[in-house]
């Protein structure tokens, strides 16, 4: 049956007071804010009075007086939704979970090397950082990297969320995962600290926004536990110089850091312009609407390869691994034959 989110695709919904200054985005970081088609107003009414029911339901995960974040589902599309209140009234930010399921990470596109530093069952302690942009996929290839250990490797999951990003409770193969909604990321520090009482051996934490999460992010690390967050950067390099002030456990970080990413979206006509001539990438499918870039650091080789590197975050020179991060990017990525930007 159509419907207003399944016939236009669309990233971020914003429900405002009136329809005809509602709009939406079809990709997170996106620049074009479309009006809604006026076919859709009185889809658009049902939902914002679902939006509205439902906030005022949703006191346990308000984060503030102007702000509410909850789950909402319309004709079985999930919607991460967050109710703003402005001057002119409430306005409402759904994100599109979409229906389907989480992938691999190589069907993101992740790099066939890369991969099994990821998933290798040697890990099994330490700290994955998944860092970029607003919209980069840091959520999903976190949550991809969890659900496919879990299958693969085994062992207890929990996660601690703001809210819940994906339905990830439950069975994954060999493993299983308990999810965990708190009120607010200032909630982040002290539920870390119950959760590493319950032994897991993964703990996914939502986005890392205070000091203290961070700090138990790298406590827990530190404890022996693999701990997945993910973090907003606008860069790989002052990402990891941010979070390594901001846990204020600056030695204990690089100890335990197995691995920092930061990701972010190309579109189509950017990559077409990188690869001039090219409607594929080399070896590869079609160059798609969407291609995902990486710029790995990775601590997961021999010590004589990664201490030196834990030496420079230590010492506060983080600014100088950019030499570094090329060489890996060079070396995981850029390979000849399957080229992932």
């Amino acid at each position: 049956m159509s419907s207003l989110l399944s016939e236009i695709k669309i990233s971020d919904l914003y429900v405002n007071t009136t329809n005809d200054e509602s709009t939406y985005k079809a990709t997170s970081d996106s620049s074009d804010i479309i009006p809604i088609p006026t076919k859709f107003y009185e889809e658009l009414d049902a939902i914002r009075n679902g939006l509205m029911s439902d906030s005022s339901n949703a006191t346990r995960i308000a984060t503030s007086e102007f702000r509410v974040k909850f789950n909402f589902t319309w004709k079985g599309v999930p919607l991460r939704a967050e109710r703003l209140n402005t001057i002119g009234g409430p306005v409402f930010v759904c994100r599109n979970w979409g229906t389907e399921g989480l992938k691999k990470l190589d069907q993101y596109g992740f790099s066939t090397k890369l991969i099994p530093h990821l998933l290798s069952p040697k890990i099994r302690n330490g700290l994955f950082l998944f860092m970029g942009p607003t919209g980069s996929g840091k959520s999903t290839a976190a949550a991809a990297c969890l659900v496919q250990r879990l299958e693969e490797i085994g062992g207890a999951a929990w996660t601690l969320e703001c809210p819940v990003e994906r339905p990830l409770n439950g069975r994954h193969g060999k493993g299983y995962c308990y999810q965990i909604e708190v009120e607010s990321d200032n909630y982040f520090g002290e539920g870390i600290k119950q959760i590493v009482r319950a032994s897991p051996n993964i703990l996914l934490i939502g986005e890392i926004r205070t000091a203290e999460a961070a700090n138990e992010a790298v406590l827990a690390a530190a404890g022996g536990m693999l701990v997945i967050t993910t973090y907003h950067a606008s860069d790989l390099l002052i990402g990891l110089a941010r979070f390594a002030k901001q846990c204020g456990e600056k030695d204990i970080f690089a100890s335990v850091l197995c691995g920092a990413l930061f990701l972010n979206l190309k579109t189509g006509s950017e990559v077409r312009k990188m690869l001039p001539g090219q409607e594929r990438l080399p070896g590869r499918q079609i160059i798609p609407d969407r291609v995902l870039q990486v710029d790995p650091l990775m601590l997961t080789g021999s010590p004589e390869k990664v201490d030196p590197i834990r030496s420079i975050i230590r010492s506060d020179n983080i600014g100088t691994l950019s030499s570094v991060i090329l060489a890996q990017k060079e070396s995981f990525i850029m390979q000849k034959d399957n080229v992932i930007l």
